[in-house]
């Protein structure tokens, strides 16, 4: 019998100068494979098929000063298109995880009057995501 993996368990890392790291103050997440199954019906029968819109992995950084090593690469691929190495990942052995290149786009920062600076972080995968158990 295992064990249930709880949401804070997957975390996002990327590559910053060949180096995988996490990603700071990472708030909730909602990974998507990006498929769609569909059923076309004809007269006589139906046939299933899979739409791909891309798989991506949405999150929300609370920022810190001076501003962290992860988020200045994320806020800086995400202002140049640039495309870089991320994993989405349950790092307990055994766990489950999507690793590939992405494109960073930043969302929505929110500056209430109180509580911390937040934005929304979205990395859309390039191709399919590998998906691997966590060693």
């Amino acid at each position: 019998m295992g064990v249930g993996v709880q949401g804070k368990e997957k975390l996002v890392k990327i590559d910053i100068s060949g180096t995988m790291t996490e990603v700071d103050h990472q708030g909730d997440a909602t990974f998507n494979t990006g498929k769609t199954g569909n059923i076309s019906a004809q007269k006589n029968s139906k046939l299933p098929f899979q739409t791909e819109a891309g798989a991506t992995v949405t999150f929300t950084i609370k920022k810190e000063r001076p501003m962290l090593a992860a988020h200045t690469a994320l806020i800086a691929a995400g202002s140049t298109g640039a495309i870089i190495a991320a994993e989405y990942a349950d790092y307990t052995t055994g766990g489950e995880s999507h690793s590939g290149d992405v494109q960073v786009t930043m969302g929505e920062e929110s500056t209430g009057v109180e509580g911390l600076l937040e934005q929304g972080v979205t990395l859309s995968f390039v191709d399919d995501p590998v998906a691997g158990v966590t060693a």
